[in-house]
């Protein structure tokens, strides 16, 4: 399709710009944590751009490269409560004393990527 449009010299015109929808996130994660992504987020994308935010964070998380290790360090620069072991433990475990890291895990990448899909698309 694309190649027909630039074959012919018409390009559609897109009527507005895409909007993000707000999908309601079921989680046991406190609002102190949803804050400290939102700050992460904040705080990267101020320093070093959205660009290398996606390159960096996002697709790092998405590999595997970047793990629950990497959202303790960060809450652990923006504070020092999150850099305790004991505080991690009891994070990283269910009601049961199983070990929930993976869950943890997938609940802060997945807030961080969908706020930041948010962030990226909202109404300026």
């Amino acid at each position: 399709m694309w190649t027909e449009w630039f074959r012919i010299g018409t390009i559609p015109e897109i009527a507005h710009c895409p909007t993000a929808t707000t999908i309601p996130l079921e989680t046991d994660l406190s609002s102190e944590h949803k804050e400290m992504v939102h700050k992460i987020i904040d705080d990267y994308i101020d320093q070093r751009g959205v660009i290398r935010f996606q390159k960096n964070v996002i697709k790092e998380l998405k590999s595997g490269e970047k793990d629950l290790y990497w959202f303790r360090q960060k809450f652990s620069l923006l504070d020092k409560i999150y850099s305790d072991d004991d505080y991690w433990e009891t994070f990283t475990i269910d009601s049961n004393g199983n070990s929930i890291k993976s869950l943890r895990f997938f609940q802060l990448s997945l807030f961080l990527i969908n706020h930041f899909r948010e962030q990226a698309f909202k109404k300026n």
